[in-house]
């Protein structure tokens, strides 16, 4: 089967018309985004939100802001972690310890360095303390 020009013109040219967004204009002449489109365009500030369409989500932007209580947690969002939580969340190296916990991690529990050790001895997990560890607690 042999297409002619004109058949291949129009597939062309529907499918062009698919690619490129729809934009609406206001009252003014203003070109305003399409916020259903799968873009960000125009003046919005996400893909599909901000400026012109609905908020964008505020609990994965990086900022302070709406609800908030922390970045992008607590208020609206998810709870923001804590070092109470009995979760590795945050810079806890395990469940509620290391990092910025004021806790230290028991042995056999991850660590990143040996200060996150109750022993402060740490290959990937704390290591029991042991005479020969070079450490003196």
């Amino acid at each position: 089967m042999r297409l002619t020009r004109s058949c291949c013109a129009l597939v062309v040219s529907l499918v062009a018309a698919c690619s490129f967004p729809t934009y609406q204009v206001d009252g003014s002449g203003t070109l305003m985004p399409s916020c259903r489109n799968g873009l960000r365009d125009t003046a919005e500030t996400g893909v599909d939100c901000g400026p012109g369409c609905d908020p964008c989500p505020a609990c994965s932007d990086g900022m302070l802001n709406g609800q908030e209580t922390e970045i992008d947690c607590g208020g609206s969002c998810a709870p923001c972690p804590t070092c109470q939580d009995g979760r590795q969340n945050g810079s806890e190296s395990d469940a509620d310890c290391g990092g910025t916990c004021g806790l230290r991690c028991d042995t056999n529990q991850r660590c990143r360095e040996n200060a996150d050790c109750s022993t402060l001895v740490c290959l990937s997990v704390c290591q029991p303390s042991d005479c020969k560890d070079g450490v003196r607690l």
